[in-house]
């Protein structure tokens, strides 16, 4: 398996711009929002980055979504470590508690995508319903 890491770092980048237009965006359109409420609108940001990261590579998408996770999770945690000056240990533990939730949007994302775009292999929509006659492309 080759992977393309110029298109695995777009796809970073494109989540990662995503979850901060959206989370910070929303903040200062409520007046702020609690933890729980930020959780939750960054798992959404990061699925819908997903999704979008899955329908732009439909060919190794699952090849490909676990270097971007990966990628979102450690950049993700480096940056809040920067950003917020954490001691050592408290970037240690913020982490390992946003590991679950990437994994977590990366899999929603992908399987949300295979709704969206044919896999080019089959021709067929990901839900099952023939649409048409598509030939593979190699």
């Amino acid at each position: 398996m080759k992977v393309d890491w110029l298109t695995v770092a777009r796809d970073v980048l494109l989540i990662l711009v995503l979850l901060f237009l959206i989370v910070v965006g929303l903040a200062r359109a409520v007046g702020g929002l609690d933890l729980n409420a930020a959780f939750w609108v960054s798992f959404l940001a990061m699925t819908i980055g997903f999704v979008v990261t899955g329908c732009l590579s439909p060919k190794a998408r699952f090849s490909h979504l676990p270097f971007v996770a990966v990628g979102v999770w450690l950049l993700g945690t480096v940056l809040n470590a920067i950003t917020r000056g954490f001691p050592i240990e408290a970037v240690w533990q913020m982490g390992l508690q946003s590991v679950l939730p990437v994994l977590g949007s990366m899999l929603m994302g992908g399987v949300l995508s295979l709704a969206i775009v044919k896999t080019p292999e089959s021709g067929v929509p990901a839900g099952g319903s023939a649409g048409g006659s598509n030939s593979s492309e190699a």
